[in-house]
């Protein structure tokens, strides 16, 4: 069993007139996964994302992303969405390892968990989220999250 991102052909990432975020979701769970999958096509997201199936994964992904950031086969995320519970490496630990990393300090990172724990939240705020979603849910919020991301990069872009 192995803990390669599987780094796939992921479609362009952006176009120049109109940068979209490119997201990258550590999630276990393929029922959740499915949901994601759902939440974004119904929401008419336009950002091109990638699943993983773990926080090992994570990791692996956004090292090889950060070695080679213009790699069309394993893009360099604009956001993570981490759930927590998940084998190999924790949403909160794949969090920590990526604010240990100077080139991706500032990178945006969702906790979206079904583990509804005071604790665990305020651990992941304090490691650095910018937010922290509970499932099982409609998804809407992540959606609205995405979309009002999405308008922050696209002033930023100008």
């Amino acid at each position: 069993m192995g803990i390669s991102p599987r780094c796939s052909h992921t479609q362009t990432v952006t176009d120049q007139k109109n940068p979209v975020p490119f997201i990258l979701i550590a999630e276990d769970n393929a029922d959740d996964r499915l949901l994601m999958q759902y939440a974004f096509r119904a929401a008419r997201l336009p950002n091109k994302y990638h699943i993983v199936n773990n926080g090992a994964e994570a990791i692996t992904w956004l090292s090889q992303a950060a070695e080679e950031p213009n790699n069309p086969i394993c893009p360099a995320p604009d956001l993570v969405i981490l759930d927590i519970q998940m084998p190999y490496k924790t949403g909160l630990e794949v969090l920590q390892w990526i604010r240990e990393q100077p080139q991706l300090q500032d990178l945006p990172v969702i906790i979206m968990s079904g583990l509804n724990s005071p604790e665990t939240v305020q651990r992941a705020l304090a490691l650095g989220a910018h937010s922290y979603l509970f499932k099982p849910g409609d998804y809407s919020e992540l959606t609205r999250f995405i979309y009002g991301f999405n308008m922050v990069q696209a002033v930023h872009a100008c």
